[in-house]
């Protein structure tokens, strides 16, 4: 990923905003960003095959922490925290087309 000059959640509109230093700017939405989660929770329903996280409390983040320089890690307001979310991963997941959720 190009180097990150700003990076804001508006929460109007559940939307992770990523500016780069370039002046590129990356949205990722709420939703895109939860059915994305790699963490072994949900990588392991994605296995099991189970039916995707699908409530609204699910998709809206409450917090978001910096992970050293490797990337971020996301709060949602239904209590999941697991996923860590490299600055490279960010990248492909906003130019990803999640209907449901991702492949395993």
């Amino acid at each position: 990923m190009k180097q990150v000059d700003t990076l804001s959640y508006l929460r109007n509109s559940n939307l992770l905003e990523i500016i780069r230093l370039d002046g590129s700017c990356l949205q990722i939405t709420g939703r895109k960003l939860r059915l994305a989660c790699r963490c072994g929770d949900c990588c392991s329903d994605r296995q099991q095959d189970l039916p995707p996280v699908d409530a609204e409390p699910a998709f809206k983040v409450e917090a978001v922490e910096a992970v050293g320089s490797y990337g971020i890690r996301l709060f949602f307001e239904d209590g999941h925290n697991r996923g860590i979310y490299p600055w490279s991963y960010l990248e492909q997941i906003g130019d990803m087309d999640i209907e449901r959720r991702l492949p395993i």
